[in-house]
Parts: C-alpha cells; structure tokens; sequence
C-alpha cells in the first residue's frame, strides 16, 4: 500500500523524523534499504509513499502516525483486479482523448502528464476518471521541476487493452488520430474531443472582444483527424503553426458553441471562460489556481451529449 498525504505533509513528516533521530538523509535511505535518491523524491513530494516504510520510520523516530493529514491510502501493484470496459463509454472515449493529448503508454502502465495550472484536474479529476473506467487508483507524482504533475497508473491488463482492444500506442505515439470506431458515436467523438482540448487546448483574447479556443500538438496527423473531428459536427476550425507546434482554431461564436455543445472537464478552461464572460479578459494563473480550489471536479461544463 502507499500513502497519499495532504500537501506539505509528507514533507513534514520526513522533516521531523530527521529532526527526532538526528539522522542525515544518506543514514535513513540506508535504513529503508533505498538510495538516497527515493528520500529526495519523498521529501519533496514528487513521488507517493510506501506504507511500510512510513510505520518503520514512525516506530524510529517515535511519531504517532495518527498526527499527520493522510488523504488516501492506495495500492499501484501490477497483479491488483481491474475492470475492462465490454465497450467503450462515455468515459472511456474522453481518457482516450486525454491518452492523445499528454498520456504516454509503456509496457508497465499509462502515464498522464499536465503542467501545474492543471493541478486540480490530474489530481483529482483524472484520477477519478480511471477509476470510474477501470475501478484502479495509480499515483501522483510531481515533476522534478514541479511544473509538471504526472498521474500513473501500473497494470499490464490496462495496458494490453489500450494497445490491443483500442490500438492505442505502445511508446512514442507515432501518427496519432482518433480512433475511427469514435466517429461512428456523435456523443462519443465529443466526449473524446473534450478530453483532447483539456489536456493540450486552451482559452486566449483573440482581439478585444473576442475569443479563441487553440489546440496545440506537435503531430500534424493528430491535428487534421481533431480538424475531421470538428468539421464532423459543423465547426469550422483553422489550421496553423507557432515556433514550436501545430495549432488549431476555433474563433469567437465557434468557440462559444464548443464550450456550450462539447464543454471542459479541466477546472482551468472553465475558471477562463467564466472569466471571460464576467470581466471581458482571460484570468492569470495565480487567479486560476485561486478560483480553482473551490471547484467541483465532477461537473464538465456543457453537453457532449
């Protein structure tokens, strides 16, 4: 099992037990039999915590395990029971749609990586999205940077799905496109387009009055199969290129409509687009993550349906 503490938490925890044996990092990595790396990543949150060596150091510095704030207690091992889907949901399409934006699968399990505006949608959202879909928690673990936050889940039986069942991508993704059994499903297309947008889409002042909903990715065949996508629905999105990605556009009354007829998941783009609508700018991040804490991860803003 591991532990999934409130934050700061753990970083307390590891703080007072150095403090109460007066033993360096190096002396307490040789002690749980780790290197002196995992202790790092410990101490500054970016990894989840193994329950055995959170009671061995309680017992060692004398802690009372009941006053520190746990949130969550989970289990990531490979063998754990799963559910797999008999046909793809709602849900599934729009995991996949966030797979083809920042996910990465690799032969132990899928990985999901947003950068830290996103905070509240890969820890929260996204969490609870997979276990709706395969009833399996993973971890969250922060970048070493910490402006990155990546949701990991480990299951070889996830995996052979996604690669087998849905022909996603083992590794580097490769020509990515839309599955083509999702254009069959209206609802399921929107649901997956929302997931796409959520992870590599964004809200922006297009003028002064207006507004603009961009998609960015540096794979060209990802680009044309959401721009197939959007035109399969009546939108008509502009194809173009900054220094560094492909990007797609959805301008002023289209990206009204998308936010009405498709909708966000990601806390961000909602917080933005009610923003929008309110003081006639797009927020700052610090007024995002501000906003975002009092957000409701279960609601998508618009349809979909």
């Amino acid at each position: 099992m591991y532990m999934v503490f409130e934050k700061g938490e753990q970083s307390r925890f590891m703080q007072l037990v150095r403090a109460k044996t007066n033993m360096n990092w190096v002396q307490l990595a040789r002690y749980l039999n780790v290197v002196k790396g995992t202790i790092c990543h410990i101490l500054k949150e970016r990894t989840t915590f193994r329950e055995e060596f959170f009671l061995k150091l309680c017992k060692l510095a004398n802690l009372n395990q009941n006053d520190f704030k746990i949130s969550n207690k989970i289990n990531i091992f490979y063998n754990c029971d799963v559910t797999i889907p008999t046909k793809i949901n709602s849900k599934l399409a729009e995991l996949i749609g966030i797979y083809l934006g920042d996910g990465h699968i690799y032969k132990k399990g899928l990985i999901i990586t947003c950068g830290k505006i996103d905070e509240f949608y890969i820890t929260k959202y996204i969490p609870q999205l997979i276990k709706d879909v395969f009833n399996k928690t993973g971890g969250i673990y922060y970048c070493k940077t910490k402006k990155a936050i990546q949701y990991r889940i480990y299951s070889r039986k996830i995996i052979n799905y996604l690669v087998n069942n849905l022909n996603l991508k083992l590794g580097k993704k490769k020509n990515p496109v839309i599955p083509l059994n999702l254009f069959k499903d209206i609802r399921l297309l929107k649901y997956c387009i929302r997931g796409l947008f959520d992870t590599d889409g964004g809200l922006y002042r297009h003028h002064k009055d207006n507004l603009q909903i961009i998609f960015f990715n540096s794979k060209l065949s990802l680009i044309y199969s959401l721009k197939t996508a959007l035109e399969s629905l009546n939108f008509n999105p502009r194809i173009g290129k900054n220094h560094t990605n492909y990007c797609l556009y959805l301008f002023g009354k289209e990206a009204k409509r998308y936010y009405e007829e498709i909708g966000f998941s990601n806390t961000k783009n909602r917080i933005k687009y009610n923003y929008w609508l309110r003081y006639n700018r797009v927020p700052l991040n610090k007024e995002i993550e501000c906003a975002s804490r009092g957000s409701n991860p279960d609601h998508g803003v618009g349809n979909a349906e």
